[in-house]
């Protein structure tokens, strides 16, 4: 359990999304929201760290996340068109060849994360516990000032996302037991009350937790997580719902809000 005195909150907000599901190939599917490896990526990307250089910075016992939906998302497949090119070629070199032979592209279906209602944004609120005081500050003032390394994206560097700064984490407490909890949630930490669930209608995404990096680049740390989401219609209008829980572990309050933590530590190898 992360020192709950030591927290931020950030708001990530864009039109589109996508966050490869890590066992797809030919057909690119999404998750709803971005799993933990990807805001462990969004924010090294803030802060300028370099690619696969941050796994253990941001990773437990240095660093924990939270993360509620609080916009619902549906998803829609699109037929993409991507151009074939190597190393030593420029885009745009590749494509003026491509137009003089009428060379074909490659057609993949990729699937995209959109809100819900229309004329609405995906919003992801993303609350980071980190042990070390400096890197916090650092981050804090960057959230402030809009000021980034590297431009923060929802999954891919084309869907790019803007990114607000909610406040430092206020009132926090760990808990056990019984509550009705915002966040998406690790399933290892808790069980669903089902007399409790109503009509809310329960998701599942079964998702990476840690990467390390080896020598041909990085891997899986630890094997794969399943997290749940609640979605309710009012007036047929869908709405991100909290889940009635059974929390194990890895419950938070803040500021009268109940989370789970995404980190499962068992898992890591």
């Amino acid at each position: 359990m992360p020192d709950l005195a030591h927290g931020v909150v950030f708001d990530l907000r864009g039109p589109m999304a996508h966050f490869r599901k890590y066992y797809t190939n030919s057909s690119s599917l999404t998750y709803a929201f971005p799993p933990r490896t990807t805001l462990a990526g969004i924010v090294a990307a803030m802060m300028g760290v370099e690619r696969d250089g941050y796994y253990e910075l941001l990773q437990p016992p240095n660093c924990y996340f939270a993360l509620e939906i609080l916009e619902p998302v549906r998803t829609v497949i699109f037929t993409v068109n991507y151009l074939p090119t190597d190393e030593t070629e420029t885009v745009a070199r590749k494509f003026i060849e491509m137009v003089k032979t009428w060379q074909p592209r490659t057609q993949i279906p990729v699937e995209i994360a959109l809100p819900a209602q229309k004329g609405k944004w995906l919003c992801y609120r993303v609350y980071l516990w980190h042990s070390d005081s400096r890197f916090l500050e650092d981050l804090e003032k960057r959230l402030m000032e809009g000021r980034f390394v590297y431009p923060p994206a929802l999954g891919i560097s084309e869907l790019l996302c803007s990114v607000s700064f909610v406040g430092r984490v206020g009132s926090a407490s760990e808990f056990r037991g019984d509550a009705e909890v915002s966040s998406v949630v690790n399933t290892e930490l808790a069980t669903v009350n089902l007399e409790k669930l109503g009509e809310i209608r329960l998701f599942n995404e079964k998702m990476p937790l840690y990467m390390r990096r080896i020598d041909k680049g990085r891997e899986l740390a630890a094997p794969p997580a399943n997290f749940i989401y609640g979605l309710r219609h009012d007036n047929g209008i869908p709405v991100s719902s909290p889940l009635p829980l059974e929390v194990k572990a890895g419950g938070v309050k803040v500021d009268g809000k109940h989370l789970v933590l995404m980190e499962d530590e068992l898992r890591m190898s």
